[in-house]
C-alpha cells in the first residue's frame, strides 16, 4: 500500500512489522507443499524457513516497547519459540535420519490436540469434564467414525462404502481379539439404515467389527448391506452367516489369535473352520438350540455356585461349560477351544477360567 501511494511513507515500519509477523505465523502453521502465502508452505531442503527463523531471532531481540519497563508477554513467547529452534532441529533429524522430504509445522502445534479434545467433549452431550471411562468410550467412537467414511454424494451406494482394514505393518495386535456388532447413528437417507428403539441412536448403520481385546483398537469393519453385504465371494454359500462374517474380518491376521464373541456368532461350523483352516482359537457364549453342541446344555439344572463341564465325542475340537451367572436368568453356556476345567476364585466365587477369560 505504501508503494502504491495509498499509505504515507511513515507507515513503512508498520507494514514491515506486520509482514514479518505474518511470515512468522505462516512458518509455524504450514499445512501444504505449495502455498500462495509467504512461508506458508512446508519445510523442505530448499525452503527459507531456517534463515527466516534465525533472522527473526535477532529482529525480536531488538524490539523495544515504549513506556514499558517490561516486554510484552507475547514477545517473550515468540522469542522462546524461535530461540529454541525445535522445529529446525526436528526437521534436521527427520530429514537426515528418517528420510523425510518435508515437515508440516501445523501438525506440531497445540491446535490439533485441542481439536481432538473438542471432539471428545462433543460426544454424548458435550461433556466438559469427561471421566476416564467416558473419554475412553468417546475416543473409540471417534476412531470408528473416522474409519466409516461415506462417498461424495449424499446418498451412498453399496460400492462407496468398503471394508476398512488398517495395515498390520505399523501396529501389533495382542493374542486376544473381540468381535461384535457395532452401530453408528445415522439419520440420512440410506436403504440399509436400521431402526431399533432400544439403542441410544435409534436410527443407525449396522456393521460387524473385530478389535484388540486389550486396547480396543478396531482392526476391521464390515458394513451390513443385507444380502449384498460384502462377504468374501470365495466363501461357500452354505457355510453359514458366522463364517461369511469372520472370513473377511480376519483377513491379514496371522494364526494363533484367540477370538471372543457372543452367541450370535457361535456355531460348530465356525469353530471347526477357525481351528482347522485358519488356526484361530475361539471362546463364545452358546445358543443351546444350535446343533453340534452337547445336548445336556438344554436340560442341565444347577444349584447356586455349581459348575458343570461337557465335551463332544471329539473332545479335541470343542468343550463347553455351564455356569449360573447371577446376572443371567438362566445358566450361561460357553463353548471354547482351548478348553480348561480349572476354576479361579474371585470375590469368594469359584468361577471357570473359560468364563473369566470371556468376561475379561
Amino acid at each position: 500500500m505504501v508503494s502504491f501511494g495509498a499509505l504515507p511513507c511513515d507507515a513503512t515500519p508498520t507494514a514491515e512489522f506486520v509482514e514479518r509477523f505474518d511470515q512468522l505465523f505462516n512458518c509455524f502453521n504450514s499445512g501444504c507443499l505449495n502455498s500462495k502465502s509467504a512461508m506458508g508452505h512446508t519445510i523442505t531442503s530448499n525452503s527459507r524457513h531456517e534463515a527466516i527463523l534465525r533472522d527473526t531471532q535477532v529482529w525480536l531481540g531488538n524490539i523495544v516497547c515504549k513506556n514499558k519497563t517490561k516486554t510484552l508477554p507475547c514477545l517473550e513467547g515468540w522469542k522462546l519459540s524461535t530461540h529454541r529452534e525445535s522445529d529446525i532441529q526436528l526437521w534436521q533429524h527427520l530429514k537426515e535420519d528418517c528420510g523425510f522430504k518435508f515437515l508440516t509445522t501445523s501438525r506440531l502445534n497445540q491446535d490439533r490436540l485441542e481439536n481432538m479434545f473438542s471432539v471428545i467433549r462433543g460426544k454424548g452431550g458435550h461433556r466438559v469434564n469427561p471421566d476416564p471411562m467416558e473419554f475412553r468410550l468417546a475416543f473409540r467412537q471417534t476412531i470408528v467414525d473416522a474409519v466409516l467414511v461415506t462417498g461424495d454424494t449424499k446418498n451412498s451406494s453399496v460400492e462407496e462404502i468398503k471394508t476398512c482394514s488398517p495395515s498390520t505393518e505399523w501396529i501389533s495386535f495382542m493374542q486376544c481379539l473381540s468381535s461384535d456388532e457395532m452401530v453408528g447413528g445415522f439419520k440420512g437417507h440410506w436403504m440399509f439404515k436400521q431402526f431399533n428403539a432400544m439403542k441410544p441412536k435409534k436410527y443407525h448403520i449396522k456393521s460387524f467389527g473385530i478389535c484388540d481385546a486389550a486396547t480396543g483398537y478396531v482392526y476391521n469393519l464390515l458394513t451390513y448391506f443385507g444380502t449384498d453385504t460384502s462377504y468374501n465371494p470365495d466363501t461357500d454359500v452354505n457355510s453359514g452367516q458366522a463364517i461369511k462374517v469372520f472370513d473377511p474380518l480376519l483377513t491379514g491376521l496371522v494364526k494363533r489369535h484367540h477370538i471372543f464373541a457372543d452367541h450370535y456368532y457361535t456355531t460348530r461350523a465356525l469353530i471347526d473352520s477357525l481351528l482347522q483352516i485358519k488356526k484361530f482359537y475361539y471362546t463364545g457364549t452358546v445358543n443351546i438350540n444350535r446343533v453340534g453342541f452337547p445336548s445336556e446344555f438344554k436340560t442341565v439344572k444347577l444349584i447356586f455356585k455349581e459348575t458343570k463341564f461337557f465335551t463332544n465325542e471329539d473332545s479335541s475340537i470343542v468343550s463347553g461349560v455351564v455356569f449360573p451367572d447371577k446376572k443371567a436368568k438362566q445358566p450361561v453356556a460357553v463353548a471354547s477351544k482351548p478348553s480348561s476345567t480349572e476354576l479361579i476364585s474371585k470375590k469368594d466365587v469359584d468361577k471357570p477360567v473359560m468364563i473369566d477369560e470371556y468376561n475379561t
